[in-house]
């Protein structure tokens, strides 16, 4: 039972991760969704992300910096990411306008125990009416990356434990698109997990109406 009560653990409590709704990061006029979730059948509530930013047009590719959490011992508690608390803290490390901050990705990736996020930040005299920005309107964001790493205090941001802190130009895919071995190994989880507890009430009740049938003929 307490196999059966791991593996439903996921399907029933709220976390982070999955999401179960589209994300929406920043605000204002820089508000724009981080995240699109399959389980969402709502329309997508702002613009994409991709628009704030001048993307390659042939690998549609942009300097970021991508931090990676896991999820498994720190964000019990917590049904979306603490984007606030995000931006608090980098912008205290790094010295910088927390409203120079544009998260554009908080990404699941398909898992359950991490997430990614991935950022920019915009330059003091960078307009930030002036969509979308061109890499020339940001810091960049490779020595962001190699300050953060330096920082031995950066290792939990948020409460949450930080698992890596990347530079890279590869945005993570807006939506997850799961392949379809794994949609069809959770359709069997699911199936199997479901159905144990369908045959043991069987079980049970027969075994009930058993008992009920003996103490009948009993004298």
């Amino acid at each position: 039972m307490r196999f059966l009560a791991v593996l439903l653990v996921p399907l029933v409590l709220a976390e982070i991760c999955p999401m179960e709704n589209h994300a929406v990061c920043n605000t204002g006029h820089l508000a724009c969704v981080c995240s699109v979730s399959q389980e969402d059948e709502n329309p997508v509530p702002e613009v994409s992300c991709n628009a704030l930013i001048a993307r390659d047009l042939e690998t549609g590719n942009f300097p970021v910096v991508s931090v990676e959490f896991t999820l498994k011992n720190s964000a019990d508690a917590l049904e979306e990411f603490p984007e606030e608390a995000f931006k608090d803290k980098i912008s205290s490390s790094l010295r910088v306008d927390e409203e120079d901050i544009v998260v554009l990705r908080t990404s699941c990736q398909g898992t359950d125990d991490t997430i990614t996020v991935q950022f920019v930040i915009l330059k003091k005299d960078t307009n930030s009416s002036a969509l979308p920005f061109a890499i020339e309107d940001l810091i960049d964001a490779q020595s962001i990356t190699t300050r953060m790493k330096a920082m031995g205090h950066l290792d939990e941001i948020a409460n949450l434990d930080v698992d890596s802190i990347e530079y890279t130009d590869e945005l993570v895919d807006l939506e997850f698109d799961p392949s379809n071995l794994e949609l069809i190994f959770k359709a069997v989880l699911l199936f199997l997990v479901f159905g144990f507890f369908f045959i043991l009430g069987i079980w049970k009740l027969m075994k009930k109406g058993d008992e009920y049938a003996d103490d009948l003929q009993k004298p």
